[in-house]
């Protein structure tokens, strides 16, 4: 018998206020709560909710005005909303979300993650993608800091599904295989199945077949063997989806007609299965079955579950595509348009390349050359952009190519003037000769061979602006990693950029302690590869707080706060940064001791001031800044503590006011070279966390 891993988010009764009301309204609110959740294989995180138990759970709370069982009741009811699909209006959603984030301060870590999670969710559907990564970075973060796995691997998987849905295919490829591990360890068999389904998404779309078939028939196993149909369809529908995508009408079609004979095992409703009937109708045309075909896609043709799917553009294709093979090509043609000019969610430039070759068909049977020519073109500009996207890992043969077709354009042109100005002079020749004739042969002629070079040389010029600009982009995509913003476009304009004063500048020095003793326990790529994790989780942290990296000097590293007047980047930033850099290295240390590996101490400094910055040297030239500032922050890191975030007097005036974190004044310290100095340790008070935390995946 399939057992069951959901969530631990048992109640905590100790923790419920008790009203004047008297406890037993409390208990009655977690009552109606618990009996609103009952355990069930459907949904990816073991529990289903009833709305209506819910609904009577907060309003109950609600009219105790008990904080605890309102936010519970919220958050019950986004949660009752997501696992019917989103069908409740968007009114009630909207609300749920806001009194649930309004009371965030009576949540558990694993109840925050559940929160941020179906936010992000839910923003991912709608492909508010930036929105979406934000939510689950925090529901990530409240996962982490539960400590429970099955929470970790559930955003994990989740934060996939939503690179999938960016098509950003590399990072959903790593994020899923990680979430795959976490289930495969859990023996989770509800989350694995719903991960290998996603894997074998993934995969299929990077052209690995081999490796999609593997992880979608891994998924299909589980699911039969746990009866849960609504995966199979999932699973059917996504393998015939890759199949189709890659050409494979015949095994597209094999997957389609298995997701309809799982519907009918089922018992769903015929409604609920106008994709696989698309996808078999689509398959059918495409196999020359045009009669079956054209049945089926007359019976989904205009319903409302196909125009809410999503998929109505696909619909357009095929229709269009039975219509040319019919030889109703009128038809063809405003299907065709009408699936050209609207985007789809997924696989965009296949839609519109398929419904390009259409047009261009249909146009040709209807004599209308110049239409052909036309949508012959635009057929092969989207061919070309399915091409690159498909083959996004032969960068460098791209670029051959593309070099290639730069040289050839340039030939052409250079053959296509050289023989215009040969026939002119035949021209010339045939005038003197008096022989209109042939001078009028020979100049159509020429006429004829520049139009023909001249339409060469547009094509390949198109492709190679296209191949300029996209090298452009990732150059001044490299010169903005390397430099600030405002220093990188000073470069850009003027081929130089001016040092610059900064009156307000915030430093931060992290050095490890003992670097030298643990290094001697490691071998030199393990050191290197475990400095490698930590400066980059420092990136991360930095990189989301608008701050600057200067530079790294062995285990040193160093950042920059208000080098560009953003708002991002004030001394309350670098100070907030620099708690996350310590509560990194804290928990890295004793996650590499369970493993028996050893973990580096850090000490931090902190110091405010003005600064000299700019540029250094002409090549490998680097942003660097300058000062006494600079060097009273690297006092502040070597006369700090371990696991400690210390700061001067002047970084400490600035933020001392802050809520949410707490100072203790050390008094007077001798520093280096400085004599003694006002210094002060800062951390966190306790008093809950922003929503936006950075990542530390590296």
């Amino acid at each position: 018998m399939f057992r069951f891993a959901p969530l631990a988010l048992a109640f905590t009764w100790s923790t419920c206020t008790v009203h004047a009301n008297g406890p037993n309204d409390t208990l009655q609110v977690l009552r109606l709560l618990g009996a609103a959740r009952q355990p069930s294989n459907q949904s990816i995180i073991g529990f289903v909710h009833d709305s209506a138990l819910t609904a009577q759970a907060l309003h109950m709370a609600d009219g105790m005005a008990w904080q605890r069982g309102i936010f519970k009741g919220h958050v019950w009811a986004l949660l009752g909303i997501a696992e019917r699909n989103f069908t409740t209006g968007m009114e009630a959603w909207e609300r749920h979300v806001h009194e649930a984030t309004e009371r965030t301060k009576y949540a558990t870590d694993q109840e925050l993650m559940l929160l941020y999670r179906t936010i992000g969710r839910a923003h991912v559907r709608t492909l508010k993608i930036d929105t979406a990564f934000m939510y689950l970075d925090s529901a990530q973060w409240a996962a982490e800091r539960s400590g429970d796995e099955r929470s970790i691997a559930l955003v994990t998987y989740t934060r996939a599904h939503g690179m999938r849905v960016a098509e950003r295919w590399g990072d959903a490829f790593r994020l899923s295989l990680r979430s795959n591990a976490m289930a495969d360890a859990l023996k989770d068999p509800l989350l694995k199945t719903w991960g290998y389904n996603l894997s074998g998404m993934v995969r299929g779309r990077l052209g690995d077949l081999e490796g999609a078939v593997h992880d979608f028939t891994v998924s299909l196993a589980l699911a039969d063997s746990m009866a849960i149909h609504f995966i199979r369809v999932v699973n059917h529908m996504n393998w015939g989806f890759v199949m189709q995508v890659k050409g494979r009408w015949s095994e597209a079609l094999q997957q389609y007609r298995a997701v309809r004979a799982v519907g009918k095992e089922a018992g769903y409703p015929d409604e609920t299965m106008v994709l696989p009937d698309l996808g078999i109708g689509h398959m059918l045309v495409r196999l020359d079955s045009l009669d079956e075909a054209e049945a089926i896609l007359r019976r989904i043709r205009g319903t409302e579950a196909l125009i809410v799917s999503g998929y109505e553009q696909e619909f357009n294709n095929a229709w269009a595509l039975l219509q040319l093979r019919r030889g109703r090509f009128k038809d063809a043609v405003t299907f065709a348009r009408t699936a050209f000019n609207t985007e789809q969610r997924d696989e965009n430039d296949v839609i519109k390349r398929d419904a390009s070759r259409i047009l261009s068909e249909a146009y040709k049977a209807l004599k209308r050359p110049a239409e052909a020519l036309v949508w012959t073109e635009l057929a092969h500009q989207w061919e070309d952009s399915v091409l690159y996207r498909q083959q996004a890992n032969e960068a460098l043969r791209e670029e051959m190519d593309r070099e290639m077709a730069m040289r050839v354009a340039q030939d052409s042109l250079t053959h296509a003037e050289e023989t215009a100005r040969m026939e002119r002079a035949n021209q010339e020749r045939a005038t003197k000769e008096k022989s209109r004739r042939n001078a009028l042969v020979i100049g159509g002629i020429a006429i004829l061979l520049v139009a023909l070079f001249l339409w060469w040389r547009l094509r390949f010029t198109r492709r190679a602006k296209r191949a300029i600009e996209k090298e452009k982009d990732r150059s001044e995509g490299l010169l903005r990693n390397i430099l600030p913003v405002d220093v990188a476009e000073e470069l850009k304009a003027k081929g130089e950029a001016d040092a610059r004063l900064i009156d307000e500048a915030t430093i931060l020095f992290t050095d490890f302690k003992g670097f030298t003793a643990i290094s001697e326990q490691l071998t030199a790529r393990e050191l290197v590869d475990e400095l490698n994790e930590c400066f980059k989780a420092f990136d991360h942290i930095i990189t989301a707080r608008g701050i600057e990296k200067i530079k790294t000097i062995g285990d040193a590293y160093m950042c920059a706060g208000g080098l560009s007047g953003t708002k991002g980047s004030s001394p309350l930033q670098v100070v907030l940064a620099a708690l996350e850099m310590q509560e990194f290295m804290v928990k890295r240390k004793k996650d590499r001791a369970v493993h028996g590996l050893p973990g580096f101490d850090m000490r931090l400094g902190i110091h405010t001031g003005p600064v000299v910055a700019g540029i250094v040297g002409v090549k490998k030239f680097q942003y660097d800044i300058w000062g006494d500032t600079v060097n009273i922050a690297s006092r502040m890191e070597s006369s700090g503590e371990v696991g400690q975030v210390n700061i001067s007097e002047a970084t400490h005036t600035l933020v001392k006011d802050t809520l949410g974190l707490r100072f203790t004044s050390r008094g007077m310290v001798s520093a280096k070279g400085k004599g003694e100095m006002e210094m002060y340790f800062v951390e966190r008070s306790g008093a809950g966390q922003p929503l936006h935390t950075v990542r530390h995946e590296v």
